[in-house]
């Protein structure tokens, strides 16, 4: 990943960095949703995908489609037990888990 991912990582603030082992890859719940940002052509463009299922086959079909030259940023939100977690995955790790569910 380019600047997007190291500027929400190093940056302080609510984000969640590969936690992969609390994130609710499995969830097709209404608390559970994915933004996928990306820089096309010098534009910030964003994508967003509910838990449904098909919602997440889509995911898994712009992930796969997403040029490895642009910026790209996936971030999941939980929102449970009174707050909301945001989180930076990794495309590769999502990619699997997709698949998985899929």
């Amino acid at each position: 990943m380019g600047n997007l991912d190291f500027f929400v990582s190093e940056v302080q603030g609510y984000y969640r960095h590969d936690d992969k082992a609390s994130f609710p890859w499995a969830s097709t719940g209404s608390s559970v949703w994915y933004t996928l940002i990306t820089i096309e052509n010098g534009k910030i463009q964003k994508y967003g995908f509910t838990s449904g299922k098909m919602q997440k086959f889509n995911l898994l079909q712009a992930l796969s489609k997403a040029d490895e030259c642009d910026d790209v940023l996936l971030l999941g939100i939980w929102t449970e037990k009174y707050r909301t977690d945001l989180f930076v995955l990794d495309l590769e790790i999502a990619k699997a888990k997709l698949k998985e569910i899929n």
